[in-house]
């Protein structure tokens, strides 16, 4: 049993490195090709973590399991921390989408008004109409 338990720390600990490296990168610019390996090491030693305590029932009788259940509380809080950040960073994403459509159609009026005929002198060049 002790080395289950051993096994299950080792896990928990790996898990709540995962969980640090993930929250670092939502506060970043995350980048794909970082953030996917890592959730996908953090599925597979949280589905080995169901596996090994699916069996035992004794666990918690390991004085261990008290730091165990701290450090699945951590990793919780970390994981839920990092959820919230990427949810932020995607509704920045969408606003910044929703702003440079914004933009671009002030260009095509700009366009519009600077790039006509009108605004062309005889002389070929063009002319910017101001307030005075």
């Amino acid at each position: 049993m002790t080395d289950l338990i051993d096994t299950i720390d080792a896990i928990v600990n790996e898990l709540v490195g995962t969980a640090k490296q993930l929250l670092q990168m939502s506060t970043q610019s995350p980048i794909k090709e970082i953030v996917e390996p890592l959730q996908e090491k953090q599925e597979e030693l949280v589905s080995r973590l169901l596996d090994l305590e699916a069996n035992q029932t004794d666990l918690r009788q390991s004085p261990k399991w008290s730091a165990i259940e701290e450090n699945l509380q951590k990793f919780q809080q970390l994981n839920e921390k990092f959820i919230e950040n990427m949810q932020v960073r995607q509704g920045l994403v969408h606003f910044e989408i929703k702003e440079l459509k914004k933009r671009k159609h002030q260009l095509a009026q700009v366009k519009i008004v600077y790039g006509s005929k009108k605004s062309v002198q005889k002389d070929g060049k063009s002319r910017i109409n101001t307030v005075s």
